[in-house]
């Protein structure tokens, strides 16, 4: 064969799931975020972006001195709160390790 034709046919097998990536297909995007229960204390520390799943919706940016970040959740299950739309805001001096500062829950109607 030649190379051309192994190499379109690799691309038509990923492209018709032979290969999948967690990163192509979001978790939000399939139902229900589950969300881990953390704490809201100074003294927590949350390397954030490897485990938090993929938001619906995302900021970050700096405020003063401090790294901030908030992930909305369209659709998630977090302590107590059912399918609700939580929104999760954290703040870092160094922009690594990250503190939660406040959960904000608006129910779904």
């Amino acid at each position: 064969m030649s190379l051309r034709l192994i190499i379109v046919s690799s691309i038509l097998w990923m492209l018709l799931g032979g290969y999948s990536c967690e990163t192509v297909r979001p978790k939000h995007l399939l139902g229900v975020v589950r969300l881990p229960n953390l704490r809201s204390t100074s003294e927590e520390c949350y390397y954030i972006d490897e485990f938090l799943p993929t938001p619906d919706h995302l900021v970050t940016g700096r405020s003063g001195g401090m790294y901030i970040r908030y992930y909305t959740y369209r659709k998630a299950l977090y302590k107590f709160w059912t399918d609700q739309e939580i929104e999760l805001s954290f703040y870092s001096k160094d922009g690594e390790c990250y503190s939660l500062f406040a959960e904000n829950v608006i129910p779904v109607p």
